[in-house]
């Protein structure tokens, strides 16, 4: 009787853990089975699930505390793959400069702090608002929203097109967070020869290299 009343209580706590799993991350990949890696490197705090875009699912154990996502697909060309889990689940994202991340987009449950990556087309981190450290150097970033990144103290952005795009340069610097009484924050980005771009930064206290 007893071992029966465990079984149950195990199968209702995990019921209740998978109700509570939302989606957290999404990023679209070119995958090339010819590339030299095509993995992405996770920390993380709770257990996880990956939807591979193949009709294929794998589950995490979060005490595994950093994981390697990589998956061999049938065939090569575009998959989006969706990651699920708690809010706190993932805690940093690092894809390695080999791997062709077309898109990838934040939900607003996800409260990742770090992202690491290159080569990617389209970023869209504004519906979440956790992160403190972004370094998406090399890809082709042309806009971004940090608006909501209240405690961001890292950006760096450098061989990204936003840079020689005057316009979309000055909204990103006016949605860099205030952080004057703070540590000063760093931009590191290829940006010319802006007045106005830097005058904001300075007045926000970030340092730009």
């Amino acid at each position: 009787m007893k071992r029966l009343i465990y079984i149950i209580v195990c199968l209702l706590s995990s019921i209740t853990i998978y109700s509570q799993s939302q989606s957290l991350l999404t990023y679209k990949v070119n995958y090339d089975k010819n590339s030299l890696c095509n993995n992405v490197s996770l920390s993380l705090t709770g257990d996880l699930t990956v939807d591979w875009g193949d009709g294929q699912k794998e589950m995490f154990a979060g005490s595994m505390n950093r994981i390697l996502l990589d998956h061999a697909y049938a065939s090569d060309g575009e998959y989006l793959i969706t990651l699920y889990g708690l809010p706190e689940s993932i805690t940093e994202f690092q894809a390695c400069d080999a791997v062709q991340i077309i898109s990838l987009e934040l939900s607003a449950n996800c409260k990742i702090a770090k992202l690491y990556g290159f080569n990617v087309t389209h970023l869209d981190i504004s519906k979440a608002d956790g992160l403190t450290d972004l370094n998406w150097t090399g890809s082709a970033v042309t806009s971004l929203d940090l608006s909501g990144h209240s405690n961001i103290e890292k950006v760096h952005l450098s061989g990204n097109p936003i840079a020689k795009d005057k316009v979309a340069l000055l909204e990103m610097i006016e949605s860099l967070p205030d952080r004057t009484g703070k540590e000063p924050g760093t931009l590191v980005i290829d940006m010319g020869d802006y007045p106005r771009h830097k005058a904001i930064c300075e007045r926000k206290n970030w340092v730009v290299q």
